[in-house]
């Protein structure tokens, strides 16, 4: 599979994940479930929630929170294209899919004036589909860059 195709493909999965991130969020918000679902017992349920804080309903003023994520996605932006036309398919993932879970919290943000989260685990938080896609991206560019070590200084002296 060349590399365009490849690309392509991560394209069209970011793009269905944030579509079915919005269309569950969507069907919470419009038909506003009162009641929690038990998808595995009482760790995981269905259940809707506003976040109208930042990770972990920590509370920051919502302008501040708009513009900064607003800065941040743009950055997003312009390091999925980079490394896009660099052909590196997996940080190009990595970047995607971290900009597309930014971008669906922030249409929430804007929206609704909080992110709309419907996963509950219990003992710890309520959660997104966005989330999950920041929060593996995230957890992978660490362990790409852990893994790499230190660059080597350059010799300004030669």
């Amino acid at each position: 599979m060349s590399a365009n195709t490849k690309k392509l493909s991560v394209v069209f999965v970011a793009a269905s994940f944030f579509l079915l991130d919005r269309l569950v969020k969507l069907l919470f918000l419009n038909y506003y479930f009162r009641e929690t679902f038990r998808l595995v017992g009482d760790w995981l349920q269905l259940q809707l929630a506003l976040n109208s804080g930042i990770a972990f309903s920590l509370p920051l003023p919502s302008w501040l929170i708009i513009g900064v994520s607003v800065m941040i996605i743009i950055t997003l932006i312009n390091v999925c294209w980079w490394s896009y036309q660099r052909e590196e398919v997996l940080k190009f993932t990595a970047w995607l899919f971290l900009t597309q879970g930014a971008l669906s919290n922030l249409i929430d943000r804007w929206h609704y004036g909080a992110v709309v989260d419907y996963f509950g685990v219990k003992y710890f938080t309520i959660f997104n589909l966005a989330d999950v896609a920041i929060t593996l991206s995230i957890v992978y560019l660490l362990l790409k860059v852990m893994s790499t070590g230190p660059t080597k200084p350059v010799d300004t002296n030669a």
